[in-house]
Parts: structure tokens; sequence; C-alpha cells
């Protein structure tokens, strides 16, 4: 995963700041916060998945 993708992730669950926080704290947009989110989860979701293929679960 990107790191800035990785820090939207992080600062959204680890830190509990807004998307408005976060844009601000990254010198971004509110909408690209959004999308840097939503693939971070996809991303997340996606290996979840095939960790537990691997495993036979």
């Amino acid at each position: 995963m990107p790191v800035l993708t990785c820090k939207v992730f992080i600062l959204y669950y680890y830190f509990d700041l807004s998307l408005t926080g976060i844009a601000k704290a990254l010198g971004s947009t509110t909408d690209a916060v959004k999308s840097r989110l939503s693939r971070a989860r996809s991303t997340i979701r996606r290996r979840m998945e095939e960790e537990g293929n691997e495993t036979g679960t």
C-alpha cells in the first residue's frame, strides 16, 4: 500500500482524525482523503480475503 494511503488509514482509524483534519494535516483535499481511505479499505479487505484462502478458512 502506498505510504500516503497508509498514513490516511492510520490517521483516520488510530488517531480518530476527521476527513477534513487529515486533509489539512497532509495538505490535501477532503475528496483525495476519501479516495485514499477507500483504496486502503479495499486493499486491506482483499489481503484479508487472500490470507483466509491461504489458510483454508
